[in-house]
């Protein structure tokens, strides 16, 4: 093995998951190791990363310390220094599935099939079963090629991502339990609030005017009364005894005497069985004059059901109040407690007389408190009916907790407003999974998309901002333009100053492009070693030649000495540039080919330069 071919395969190693300072210390140090199988392997032996090499037939031609525990291989007997590139080892007749799936991943999308095929390969859904685990792999995959650019074999790295992956899946899953079981408490909370909302109706009088003998002068009606008289039958000119039962004529009767005698309203309650129902009526007659009077009759009867029903309900709402889990309270409007129940005792740490003497205003965090105000206002106001939201408290003890409070307005039959009714439900172990999930977030972003050593954009996302950059630019028939860029003599600058400082002097340069490509859509990223890209949306070539140039000038104004250079005695970077409006006959890869072709020739003509691939014919 050359150092060409070592360096192919070199691409496969998982940057992103090891620190380039690391790399470089396990990097062989002379290129002499080339040449030298049992040092090759000895090195490839002491990566934390599984490594595995196929011949161009598919079979391993060798497999490192690490996959052999991976992949639980059985390692041939230990080669001498001249057959080990030869040797053999045998894989277990392990099949490979799609992760989480039941049937097994496709052999011509495995990784080292692709890479076989002239591609390079990224996969994180393989996934090995064994009796006594299961292992998620992720695998990546370079074709190797000879001088002549045949493929002859292919480099898989790998490596067991199953904890990431549960620890991922298990805070995903806890954030959504989390929700149902909030999304359950608030709906069983308004069916409650529901419950209580009883309110009594007005019932219409139904109305007589008699005389002083009882005698029916006149009759009106509503709809409403269920009475004695039924509707085929027209009251004037009977006598009440002709019309109610004996008993209740003749108290009806005597009552009227007595507001004729007195000329006093009298009122007074009846009841009676009618039919199969018990009728409660109230009755008042009022004297007009001393020979007529109007009798008003009010069925009492729903009435008296609905007080039944609003003891029942009251004693429902203050047994679901007291024994409820949810912290509840009743407030006046301006903020002062008026009642709590034990489970909000126990989520605020105070007593029931201590929060009594206290507004909700002083247990809330001052963060959140105008929010909680704001609301309020817009319940007295009538601008909604209830409002929920996510609030601190401040504990007796100091803690702050977080609660989602559920607030509504109690208002009376005229619709001023009596108190407010809460409810608050802990989830302060929401947010603090929450956060954990937010923090895991970003960090696997950073893993996924930044590169460690440079802290700019690696190569994986590259290529995902190139792909989108250029399908959007091919619908709006806009300029896109590539610039790729690498350190002039680098190997000759790692070779005189050490790998530490060639891994300073490329974080240097990422940044010193930065500073110079600033709006939102562009991007400057990594391309690989010491090579970066610059993606330039809505940019022709005169304008990337100019983001070039600025590029180029101020990372040799950083002055970073380069004494074993041929081109200059400090850091210099060679520029391609290519620019077009995206096709739907090309792929987006024509770009990478015309950018690295020109910056192929700036190397040529003697680097420190930037060439635009339209200005030379290729």
């Amino acid at each position: 093995m050359n150092q060409a071919q070592f360096e192919q395969w070199l691409q496969a190693l998982p940057r992103d998951r090891m620190s380039s300072s690391n790399l470089a210390a396990l990097l062989p140090q002379s290129a002499e190791v080339f040449d030298d199988p049992s040092q090759v392997l000895a090195w490839l032996n002491i990566l934390p990363v599984g490594i595995a090499i196929y011949t161009r037939d598919g079979s391993v031609a060798f497999l490192n310390q690490t996959a052999q525990q991976l992949l639980c291989a059985a390692p041939s007997a230990a080669p001498d220094a001249a057959g080990a590139a030869g040797a053999k080892q045998q894989l277990p007749a392990y099949p490979v599935y799609q992760a989480g799936m039941k049937w097994l991943y496709p052999p011509e999308n495995l990784p080292a099939a692709c890479a076989l095929q002239g591609e390079v390969c990224i996969a994180d859904d393989l996934e090995i079963r064994q009796a006594e685990r299961c292992v998620r792999l992720e695998v990546r995959a370079v074709p190797l090629r000879d001088q002549q650019g045949e493929i002859f074999g292919c480099v898989e790295v790998f490596q067991d991502i199953t904890l990431r992956h549960q620890t991922e899946q298990t805070l995903v899953n806890q954030n959504n339990t989390l929700r149902a079981e909030i999304a359950q408490q608030a709906e069983a909370l308004h069916r409650c609030q529901l419950e209580t909302q009883a309110l009594l109706t007005a019932i219409p009088d139904l109305i007589f005017r008699v005389n002083a003998k009882g005698v029916y002068l006149e009759y009106l009606k509503t709809n409403h009364l269920i009475d004695l008289v039924q509707p085929e039958v027209n009251p004037v000119g009977l006598h009440i005894a002709q019309l109610l039962p004996p008993e209740v004529a003749q108290i009806k009767l005597r009552y009227l005497e007595q507001a004729l005698a007195t000329q006093q309203i009298q009122t007074y309650e009846q009841h009676f069985w009618f039919g199969d129902r018990l009728q409660h009526e109230e009755v008042r007659i009022v004297p007009c004059g001393e020979s007529e009077a109007l009798t008003m009759i009010r069925d009492m009867t729903g009435h008296k059901t609905a007080e039944d029903a609003l003891r029942q309900s009251e004693a429902r709402f203050r047994a679901a109040f007291d024994h409820s889990a949810v912290g509840s309270s009743i407030t006046t409007t301006s903020g002062q407690i008026l009642a709590v129940n034990r489970a909000c005792c126990d989520l605020l740490g105070y007593s029931e007389a201590e929060l009594r003497s206290l507004t909700f205003q002083a247990v809330s965090h001052p963060h959140d408190l105008p929010t909680d105000l704001a609301m309020v206002r817009r319940l007295v106001a009538g601008e909604q009916p209830s409002f929920q939201i996510e609030k601190r408290y401040i504990r007796k003890d100091g803690e702050i907790i977080w609660v989602l409070l559920s607030v509504s307005l109690v208002r009376d039959h005229q619709q001023s407003p009596l108190y407010l009714l809460a409810q608050m439900q802990n989830i302060t172990r929401q947010k603090q999974a929450e956060a954990l999930l937010i923090q895991a977030n970003q960090e696997l972003e950073a893993l996924v998309n930044i590169d460690g050593l440079t802290q700019i954009a690696n190569r994986r996302r590259f290529d995902q901002h190139l792909q989108q950059e250029w399908n959007r630019l091919l619908r709006e028939q806009q300029f896109l333009s590539l610039i790729l860029f690498d350190v002039d003599e680098f190997k000759r600058y790692n070779d005189c100053y050490g790998h530490q400082e060639g891994d300073d002097c490329l974080r240097q340069l990422a940044l010193a492009a930065k500073q110079v490509v600033n709006r939102p859509a562009d991007l400057v990223a990594r391309y690989g070693g010491e090579e970066f890209g610059v993606i330039l949306p809505n940019t022709d070539a005169s304008g990337a030649r100019a983001i070039a140039e600025k590029i180029r000038l101020g990372i040799q104004s950083l002055g970073l000495r380069h004494e074993c250079s041929r081109v200059a005695q400090v850091i210099t970077v060679s520029m391609g540039v290519t620019s077009q409006i995206p096709t739907a006959r090309q792929t987006v890869e024509v770009l990478i080919v015309q950018a690295d072709r020109a910056l192929y020739n700036a190397k040529r003509r003697g680097r420190n330069q930037t060439v635009v691939y339209h200005d030379f014919a290729p």
